[in-house]
Parts: C-alpha cells; structure tokens; sequence
C-alpha cells in the first residue's frame, strides 16, 4: 500500500519533537526594557473649536507668509 506521505516513510524522519532548550522566561530582567521607553506628550482636549480645516501650525503659517511676501 502506498503511504499516506512519503516524508512520513523517510529515515531520520521525526514525528514529534522537543525543544532542546527551554525559551528564556521574561522576568522582568531585561536590559533593553529598563529606559528604553520614550513618552511623547499628546494633545489633550478636543481641538475642533479652532479648527478650520487648516493643519498648519502657527509657525508654519507664519513661514508660509513670509515666502509669498518676498
């Protein structure tokens, strides 16, 4: 009879296998984690009342200003 896979039938074929190491455990200890994180600050509020469909900043209004007045 054939067989169902011919891998299945292959010497030096495993069926199941098991780690050979156990997976490192995360304790806590991690030399990246400690200081890694960077807080940005978020806009807090709802800033609709003063949106008027214009995404530029003060600064940059006042930069765009100045190239057409020159």
């Amino acid at each position: 009879p054939a067989a169902v896979s011919p891998t299945a039938e292959s010497p030096g074929y495993i069926t199941e296998s098991e780690p050979e190491m156990e997976p490192e455990e995360n304790n806590g200890d991690d030399e990246k984690s400690e200081g890694d994180s960077i807080d940005y600050p978020t806009n807090e509020g709802d800033n609709d009342a003063n949106d008027d469909g214009d995404d530029l900043s003060e600064d940059d209004a006042n930069e765009e200003d100045e190239e057409e007045s020159s």
